[in-house]
């Protein structure tokens, strides 16, 4: 069982579970091919990795953020 998909790609045979029952079954590249539940987990992680890093050789300059500054009320002690 995993939850990490990089962590099982070099399996022999992947058993993709939904709702404890076998919805799809394959190698990682006959289930990416397949284009069903496998693939769009797979999509779905990749992504989220993905944009968590800066590419190297990537621009990046974040746009300068609005600071606005909050009145300060007077506090009874």
């Amino acid at each position: 069982i995993a939850h990490r998909l990089s962590t099982i790609q070099s399996a022999d045979q992947i058993l993709v579970l939904e709702h404890g029952e076998i919805v799809e079954r394959g190698s990682h590249d006959e289930l990416l091919a397949k284009g069903g539940r496998y693939r769009h987990l797979y999509d779905k992680q990749y992504r989220f990795e993905k944009d968590r890093f800066i590419n190297p050789g990537e621009d990046f300059t974040p746009e300068p953020e609005k600071v606005v500054a909050a009145a300060r009320g007077s506090s009874a002690l």
